[in-house]
């Protein structure tokens, strides 16, 4: 995953955050999402939402090979770009 694929994703997860509307449509269709915004190739994948709680995330990606990808955001203020 590339540096901008990053922190695409990261403006993604704290769009989430954000907007409960936009919250609600990533955890009912995760994969539609993401390919929306470009963020990942998810053909031959299924996302689990593992864990969805008021401050946290955890998604599960699976592939056909035996690994998976495990996927956390947690509410919190981030640093805008400019601070850091």
């Amino acid at each position: 995953m590339s540096t901008t694929e990053i922190r695409n994703l990261q403006h993604l997860l704290d769009q989430c955050w954000s907007d409960d509307t936009f919250l609600a449509s990533f955890l009912k269709d995760p994969i539609t999402v993401l390919l929306d915004h470009k963020l990942m190739d998810m053909r031959g994948m299924d996302v689990e939402v593992a864990e969805y709680k008021a401050n946290k995330i955890h998604l599960i990606f699976h592939g056909d090979s035996p690994d998976k990808i495990h996927l956390q955001s947690q509410r919190h203020p981030r640093i805008a770009d400019d601070d850091a």
